[in-house]
């Protein structure tokens, strides 16, 4: 888990914001964006360095990516932006489900019909 976690942040820090476009409304989206990144990355890279963190102190990105797809491009031009928004919120997305994954403890197994007579 920790090289899965430890390879997406890598990426998430040579990814870099996308443009501010012509829209104000994905213009807006994107100071949003900077405010939430910068709060998840915080908790991320300590959850990278091995300190404890707690699922819910980690943001549901579901909101941040419901206010994105409601955006109504103004600007034709601003489309290639809209996509690289998309692309970031994927990959913030990535990194959360990597981090609350619970994998189950090896010895504890599951039980099924073959387990019983």
């Amino acid at each position: 888990m920790k090289q899965k976690i430890n390879a997406l942040c890598v990426e998430l820090e040579a990814k870099k914001f996308p443009p501010f476009p012509k829209d104000e409304q994905l213009s807006t989206w994107i100071e949003d964006l900077i405010l939430f990144d910068s709060m998840f990355a915080g908790i991320v890279f300590s959850k990278k360095d091995n300190s404890k963190v707690s699922p819910y102190e980690i943001p549901q990105i579901s909101d941040l990516e419901e206010s994105l797809l409601k955006i109504q491009l103004t600007h034709t031009e601003d489309l290639a932006i809209f996509y690289e928004c998309q692309q970031y919120v994927d990959l913030l997305k990535k990194i959360r489900e990597e981090i609350v994954h619970v994998r189950p403890h090896p010895r504890i197994r599951k039980k099924t019909s073959e387990n019983f007579p």
